[in-house]
């Protein structure tokens, strides 16, 4: 099935519409990314599944019932699959520490943990794993993920 990360769609409300890369390799640094939203603001979080994923839970997160939608997925597929998800919850401390304890399960069943902020339901910021990258939306973070030690850019890497 081919993945594709949805691009930049237009439609955001803010007037910064640069996506943001981090490629990261280190699953615990790349946990860091939701710590540093989690830090500054308030966010929900859903952790999509891939498709070929039998998982029921993940993280004391159940899945959500077929068709509800919550949130805008990050990955696209070719064929118009839409990905099994949990439910939409905030992201607390204690989501932050099952998640970064939780690496090998994550990194077996899920496509990418997605940020949404409160009331919205385009995505903020996720992470995908098994492609070692993180996705800002919004270039306004670009300066404060520098500041806390992530490699943010505003290039795509090749490869993507």
């Amino acid at each position: 099935m081919n993945r594709v990360p949805r691009p930049e769609s237009g439609n955001e409300k803010n007037i910064h519409k640069k996506m943001i890369y981090i490629e990261e390799k280190i699953y615990d640094r790349q946990v860091d990314l939701l710590e540093f939203f989690y830090q500054h603001g308030k966010y929900d979080i859903i952790i999509w599944f891939y498709p070929e994923a039998k998982k029921r839970s993940i993280c004391g997160l159940k899945l959500t019932p077929k068709g509800l939608m919550e949130g805008e997925q990050v990955t696209i597929y070719g064929d118009g699959f839409k990905p099994k998800k949990t439910r939409r919850v905030n992201l607390t401390a204690e989501l932050l520490e099952i998640i970064r304890n939780s690496a090998e399960d994550i990194q077996l069943n899920c496509d990418s943990l997605t940020l949404y902020s409160t009331e919205e339901n385009n995505w903020t910021a996720c992470i995908i794993p098994h492609e070692r990258m993180g996705l800002v939306r919004d270039d306004e973070h670009l300066d404060s993920l520098t500041i806390e030690g992530l490699e943010p850019s505003l290039e795509k890497p090749e490869w993507w």
